[in-house]
């Protein structure tokens, strides 16, 4: 979703609750009443506000509905305003867009921003999950064999790319095909018993020498009477642009940590040669060695 885009929707979500004019839960007016403790529309709007109300743009018309809830200009002024600073603040816009869901009742993880360099790769790139916003494909564009098992997602990723539909549990590549392979939070759509055939057919098909790069999310088992659905909100920042995205995926099943994966990784034969963490995204790379056993299974 382009900025302007996205701040158009959350201007729109924020649009109800930004009303300062004073409804108990059930809905019933109450007229010069300052009953705000117990009116849901406003604490939701509070939460937001907390967020933003330090910024200049939105200063002066937030001063004016303290004075006067129900100045109609102000409302206008302040809705204007937002959206000048959601354009100028992508992260901040991400914050905001996580509060939301959560107040809706997802189960969200803390917004991590993604700093993605150019791709430094010799030969063609193995992209996993590739559809979508096709983040590898933005940075290497035509050097990228994209694969996802969603026709619909390659259909919307941006062009440059190979795009095939294809299983990473069953790769039809021949081994040692590519020097690169990368995951950029594919891994987390596979259900736990499934990563090991995934990691096992990634480094199949990689190079003796070959890199495995993989940009995902820590998810937690799930406890029955959660949410069904978890999501991780991602503000990805490339050397020519930015883009505030989320992957949410079905709950159950799905648990993952970065230690699982190194050990499925050290498992398949490769060595973990970086680490980094933020919150629960981690970002790994590992080796396929020069010389050495292939332990892929194939």
């Amino acid at each position: 979703m382009e900025w302007n885009e996205c701040a158009a929707v959350v201007v729109s979500l924020l649009s109800p609750y930004l009303r300062r004019a004073e409804r108990p839960v059930d809905g019933a007016p109450r007229p010069g009443a300052r009953s705000v403790a117990r009116n849901q529309e406003w604490l939701r709007c509070q939460t937001i506000m907390d967020l933003v109300k330090d910024r200049p743009l939105v200063a002066a018309p937030l001063a004016v509905l303290e004075e006067r809830p129900d100045d109609a200009e102000a409302q206008a002024l302040l809705e204007t305003r937002l959206g000048e600073v959601f354009l100028r603040d992508t992260a901040l816009m991400g914050r905001v867009w996580t509060e939301l869901l959560r107040e809706e009742g997802r189960c969200v993880l803390d917004m991590a921003i993604v700093l993605m360099t150019p791709l430094i790769a010799e030969g063609y790139v193995l992209d996993v999950g590739g559809g979508g916003e096709g983040i590898i494909g933005r940075l290497a564009g035509d050097r990228v064999v994209a694969i996802d098992a969603s026709r619909r997602e390659l259909e919307e990723a941006p062009d440059g790319p190979l795009k095939i539909v294809m299983n990473v549990c069953d790769l039809a590549f021949l081994s040692g095909s590519f020097e690169t392979a990368t995951c950029f939070f594919s891994l987390m759509y596979l259900r736990a018993e499934e990563r090991w055939d995934a990691i096992q057919q990634i480094a199949r098909v990689l190079k003796p020498g070959g890199k495995l790069l993989i940009w995902d999310t820590e998810i937690p088992v799930w406890e029955p009477g959660t949410d069904e659905l978890i999501v991780v909100p991602l503000l990805v920042q490339t050397p020519e642009e930015e883009i505030l995205t989320g992957y949410g995926v079905s709950w159950e099943g799905r648990e993952q940590s970065a230690e699982a994966v190194v050990a499925l990784g050290h498992a398949a034969g490769l060595e973990v040669t970086l680490r980094q963490t933020q919150g629960s995204v981690f970002h790994l790379e590992m080796v396929k060695p020069a010389n050495g056993d292939d332990r892929s299974g194939v």
